[in-house]
């Protein structure tokens, strides 16, 4: 026969046990909810969010001259930094007068 120390840990135990998951799941339904409210936010930004992937809403419709004029300009940006055909000495001069500096 069961005293009462069994039966208090028992409801003890149980009872523990009862709080653990309902956290758990107040837990993940706060989650959830601030997930679903996230891509709302994003949502009326703009950005739409799935599992697929993530896609982003324009107002803008850009024409093939528009293309072609970002991409000129993105040549000429890359053709500007590249350093090729450029001499990376210097010129003769300059390399005439670090010679002499050094004693060469």
């Amino acid at each position: 026969m069961p005293n009462w120390i069994d039966i208090f840990s028992l409801t003890l135990t149980l009872s523990l046990i009862s709080s653990i998951v309902y956290a758990i799941l107040l837990v993940s339904r706060q989650v959830s909810e601030s997930i679903t409210s996230t891509q709302e936010n994003l949502k009326n930004k703009g950005y739409t969010i799935s599992r697929e992937g993530m896609s982003v809403k324009t107002a803008k419709r850009f024409d093939r001259s528009d293309y072609v004029d970002v991409t000129q300009r993105g040549f000429v940006k890359a053709y500007g930094a590249a350093s090729f055909g450029k001499d990376n000495l210097g010129s003769a001069g300059h390399q005439e007068s670090n010679t002499k500096r050094n004693g060469r």
